[in-house]
């Protein structure tokens, strides 16, 4: 392999690619970076396994060929490099690549490139669904931070689960505990009633992915993967396995209590409030009491002292004590939000369902905490 290359363009594509290589890894290969030249120009990918991200630079080919390069090495070289071109001579039978530019060559050491994995790619024809104005990284962005984060013997409630619902994208994410359910209002000819369910690493690589692209792209799901592309990247993501729970069945048909309040005014009042909350209380809980005279959130902690702070709300229906873990129920109001807010309450042992009054796109709920349970 031959090659010359603008270096900050190269650069730059390193760095994104650089995000799917594992830190740590039973097959030395993929802590490696394969670059593939051909006329198109140069292909730099990079692979964990469970995803997969090229990236495609128009470069000088003057030889075809492929390469794999130690990654965090081959990153942080091409980053210093202060000449605007950068020469890549490879030789896959010493597993090698040299790398000059004016007075300078550095030579690595890699692995020979029949070794890393064939990557991951959509077969020839699929055809793409084409999105815009950020509506998939929306979907996604506003629901992954409601999935597990351990496996917990179910490794399904760790992923999103995207679906096409009546032409619309819906994405929805549990830990158990919580709930973020978010649905567009962008049409699609995605297939009706397809559904995949999306690891965590792979949502946050794919949100990256589109908002560097200015929310444009294009994606398919086939087999076991899901594939996008968007400007001079293609990210593939290894789909989780198994069926992702029908938490939205459980949710109540009826909330007889039901609060209007200012978003930001509620996520203020609950930060406050849960200064007292700290270690050692683990749950971080807070509770959030409605009543005819509004809303007020207390706490209390025998190690550290207590709180409590109104918020003025209207509140229509019986009082009601809710218990939650404060940090979890402040990450929601972020993605909810300023402005008013919209609080459905289906009963002290039951979900309470949030939702912004002008966009009822995302709703976020959440169980109450079972003290001294």
């Amino acid at each position: 392999m031959r090659v010359s290359i603008d270096a900050p363009q190269l650069a730059r594509g390193v760095a994104t690619v650089s995000r799917s290589v594992p830190a740590r890894t039973t097959m030395p290969v993929l802590t490696g970076m394969l670059l593939e030249a051909d006329p198109a120009g140069v292909r730099l990918v990079a692979t964990d396994l469970e995803v997969t991200c090229t990236v495609t630079i128009a470069a000088e080919v003057q030889e075809p060929g492929r390469a794999v390069v130690p990654a965090r090495l081959f990153a942080e070289i091409v980053r210093r490099v202060p000449s605007p071109r950068l020469d890549i001579v490879a030789d896959p039978e010493r597993a090698d690549a040299l790398l000059s530019w004016e007075r300078s060559e550095f030579r690595l050491h890699g692995f020979g490139p029949d070794q890393f994995p064939q990557p991951a790619a959509a077969p020839a024809g699929t055809d793409f669904t084409t999105f815009s104005e950020g509506g998939l990284r929306d979907t996604l962005r506003h629901t992954a931070f409601a999935a597990a984060t351990e496996a917990g013997g179910r490794p399904i409630l760790t992923g999103v689960e995207l679906t096409l619902l009546d032409g619309d994208y819906r994405a929805v994410a549990t830990d158990g505990m919580r709930v973020a359910y978010f649905r567009t209002a962008e049409r699609t000819d995605w297939s009706q009633g397809t559904a995949v369910t999306l690891p965590g690493r792979g949502v946050d690589e794919i949100v990256r992915t589109i908002e560097a692209a200015g929310g444009q792209g294009a994606f398919c799901a086939h087999d076991n993967h899901m594939f996008l592309r968007a400007g001079p990247t293609e990210v593939a993501v290894r789909l989780l396995e198994g069926r992702f729970p029908a938490i939205l069945d459980l949710v109540p048909k009826q909330f007889p209590t039901t609060v209007r309040l200012n978003a930001g005014e509620l996520r203020d009042a609950c930060e406050r409030v849960a200064l007292v909350t700290d270690a050692p209380d683990r749950l971080h809980a807070i509770t959030v009491v409605a009543s005819g005279e509004g809303i007020e959130v207390r706490a209390r902690s025998p190690e550290v002292g207590e709180a409590r702070e109104a918020v003025p709300a209207a509140v229509d229906g019986p009082d009601i004590e809710f218990p939650v873990n404060a940090r979890m129920v402040m990450e929601g109001l972020r993605h909810l939000g300023d402005g008013e807010l919209d609080i459905e309450f289906s009963g002290p042992q039951s979900l309470a369902r949030m939702r912004r009054a002008d966009d009822p796109r995302l709703q976020y709920m959440q169980m109450p905490l079972r003290l001294g349970s």
